[in-house]
């Protein structure tokens, strides 16, 4: 199943959530399924995002970014940076604390990603040049967010598809009263 597209003009990079790979990243060939945890493999990609030659794959049920710094050329190309979420990892900051990564735009310079398990977004200012490099800012939309899954930008402002927000929203004229 076709879980997320993303065009640049020139490279048409999609993830296919139920075999686990990304075109072919994530699995040696068109017809392998085998699910893994080092950086040739994903488990459940939900989301990519290319630009300026870079690709990122949210790395859904391995709860983790995999980014590349040019774009992939062999089928299983290993990942050059892994930023791990709940996983191992010499940090133990709060701006790399996420689970279930669903989300993720770059624009090659920045990058950001929706934190579903974590109901927020994580920000990288500067787009990370190593491992487990933590993100400098979380955005939480004062509580209201539920399970932050798609994410996009102009370069000036972030729009994102909330599967659960708690916010309300204000009536529409001539809709009847909340009870």
């Amino acid at each position: 199943m076709l879980a997320a597209l993303h065009a640049n003009g020139a490279l048409l990079p999609f993830v296919d959530e139920s075999q686990n790979r990304m075109d072919v990243l994530g699995q040696s060939d068109f017809t392998t399924n085998e699910p893994g945890t080092d950086r040739n493999h994903l488990n459940w990609p939900m989301a990519v995002a290319i630009s300026d030659g870079k690709l990122v794959v949210a790395d859904t049920y391995n709860d983790r970014l995999l980014i590349w710094n040019d774009f992939p050329t062999q089928n299983g190309q290993t990942a050059d940076i892994e930023i791990q979420g709940f996983g191992p990892g010499p940090q133990t900051n709060a701006n790399r604390t996420f689970g279930w990564p669903w989300g993720v735009w770059t624009d090659g310079a920045k990058l950001a990603m929706t934190n579903t398990a974590g109901s927020n977004l994580l920000i990288w200012k500067q787009f990370p040049t190593s491992d487990n490099q933590v993100a400098d800012l979380i955005l939480e939309a004062n509580g209201d967010f539920g399970t932050p899954r798609t994410i996009t930008s102009d370069g000036q402002r972030l729009i994102v598809g909330d599967h659960n927000a708690k916010a309300e929203r204000p009536a529409r004229p001539g809709a009847p009263e909340r009870g």
